[in-house]
């Protein structure tokens, strides 16, 4: 994937060289929709079409590496009441998995 080098900054910890959209769509997501600017979404647009994706994302758990307003935030512009593993029952179910 050919991510500007403007854009660089957002996987300070990755090599960027290696992302490939496909095969971490999901983690790409997740760092331009916590720090990206609106011209980094609005690349990522015109790129990948990523906003048709953004409410999987959302219902999957890697939208927990959101932050707490930027996660608010998006289920309030895709009118997502609560995530799956925002529930209870997903909690209890996650908790008794560790007791096991």
């Amino acid at each position: 994937m050919n991510i500007p080098e403007e854009y660089h900054k957002l996987f300070w910890d990755v090599p960027v060289e290696k992302l490939e959209w496909p095969q971490h769509k999901y983690f790409i997501m997740a760092r331009f929709l916590n720090w990206g600017t609106m011209s980094a979404l609005r690349w990522l647009q015109q790129e990948h079409h990523f906003m048709a994706d953004v409410p999987d994302f959302m219902r999957s758990t890697h939208a927990r590496k959101l932050d707490k307003r930027t996660l608010n935030f998006w289920k309030m512009y895709f009118g997502l009441e609560q995530l799956p593993w925002e529930t209870e029952t997903y909690r209890r179910l996650r908790k008794n998995s560790w007791i096991d």
